[in-house]
């Protein structure tokens, strides 16, 4: 699918927007006695209910358009198994980009790494490894001893080391998730949600791009066992180039996975299926309809005039309110999608006025809520009137005013 945007016109506030049309209403401007102009872009989210999914636990975000495509539980904190390992990664990524640790600094495996059961890259007891070669195994078979041992190294203990994720988790917006240790071994701290291992999977493919790629290796060697990556959508030629699984018996098996497709990124995180191949599946499904049934639309160009606003003490009895960027939304093409402009701005607007002079806030809102806000901004300058035509507006706004009082 072509990253491309389609074109509509638009000359109103209030908007009826369908995939192949979109409809103007009549226009409607609300004047508030306070507004905010602070928030210039939040973040869209477009939800889809025909979707089905047998994930008891999903989020699926397109990371190239900043936008959330689908929910289901996604802030309901599960226990997350190696999923977790994704802070522990978050860790080691940001201390090596702030030059705390080299690629080829060694840490020691403990005997509480080489003992701790599970996944493992089955490190020998007091050996010493390269930084480079725990993150391949902590990240490609999910090894607890490599995770252990990172973290030790780091924090002096694995304790400490959690007590550190968690600061750091809030420091970087996960907002709900917790931590007791660095592997994802079932411990009443160790809790996370979907959105915040979304949030999560994001920060690393943005903040560290340069250490991206060892989400996409197939396998690991070390001494002379080979185990394979357990995220086998990296072979499928889907476009697939990490994250991680995860797997518990009180929350079942889950998967954050990405993909890159037509220059388009998406993050899936699902949770709570029945089996490691119901899993692959599902993730993949997933992927194939967030990339299918979403298109970008141009609801509004740059400095489209979208409304007017009376002027008090003017030269001219109104002024035109311009958008201040393109807004573009990226809609369901599968059925017709709801969206509502707002005008806000304090009233009266009081001449002399400054041409991109912001004076005003669009949001423009679908189906499920708030969706995109951009400040207004003034068509053109409107000077200030002389003294009688302005004692004239003055009659006029009191008169408007007591009009209103009456409705």
């Amino acid at each position: 699918m072509a990253n491309k945007c389609e074109h509509f016109k638009a000359h109103g506030a209030m908007l009826n927007l369908q995939p192949n049309n979109i409809h103007i209403k009549n226009a409607k401007i609300m004047a508030l006695a306070m507004l905010t102009l602070l928030v210039i872009c939040a973040q869209n989210i477009t939800q889809a209910a025909e979707l089905k999914t047998t994930a008891k636990y999903a989020y699926i975000y397109d990371v190239t358009n900043d936008t959330i495509l689908y929910q289901k539980n996604s802030e309901i904190l599960i226990p997350p198994a190696s999923l977790s390992k994704l802070m522990t990664v978050y860790m080691i990524f940001e201390a090596l980009r702030d030059g705390k640790v080299a690629f080829d600094d060694k840490f020691r495996i403990s005997k509480r790494a080489y003992d701790r059961r599970g996944s493992s890259m089955f490190a020998q007891l007091k050996s010493k490894i390269t930084i480079h070669n725990l993150i391949r195994g902590l990240i490609v078979v999910s090894g607890n001893d490599a995770a252990i041992a990172i973290a030790e190294g780091l924090a002096g203990s694995e304790e400490e080391f959690a007590l550190q994720m968690q600061q750091k988790a809030r420091e970087i917006g996960l907002t709900k998730s917790t931590f007791g240790n660095a592997t994802g071994w079932p411990h009443e701290n160790q809790k996370m949600t979907m959105r915040d291992l979304g949030h999560l999977a994001n920060l690393l493919i943005t903040e560290f791009p340069q250490y991206y790629h060892y989400f996409g290796e197939t396998s690991l060697k070390w001494g002379t066992v080979i185990q394979p990556n357990r995220n086998i959508l990296l072979e499928e030629n889907i476009g697939v180039d990490g994250l991680k699984t995860g797997y518990t018996k009180e929350s079942g098996y889950g998967i954050v996975t990405s993909a890159m497709r037509d220059g388009r990124r998406i993050i899936v995180a699902i949770h709570g299926l029945t089996s490691s191949r119901k899993r692959s599946l599902e993730a993949q499904k997933l992927l194939d309809w967030g990339y299918k049934s979403f298109k970008k639309y141009v609801i509004y160009e740059n400095r489209t005039i979208v409304g007017q606003a009376k002027v008090a003490l003017g030269k001219q009895p109104e002024i035109g309110l311009i958008v201040s960027e393109k807004i573009i939304a990226l809609l369901n093409i599968d059925k017709t999608e709801q969206m509502t402009g707002e005008i806000i701005y304090v009233k009266p607007i009081v001449a002399p006025i400054s041409r991109n002079q912001i004076i005003g806030q669009l949001n423009v809102k679908g189906q499920d809520g708030y969706q995109y806000s951009v400040p207004l901004l003034a068509e053109k300058h409107v000077a200030k009137s002389d003294p009688i035509d302005q004692s004239v507006d003055i009659l006029w706004s009191w008169a408007d005013k007591y009009l209103e009082s009456l409705f």
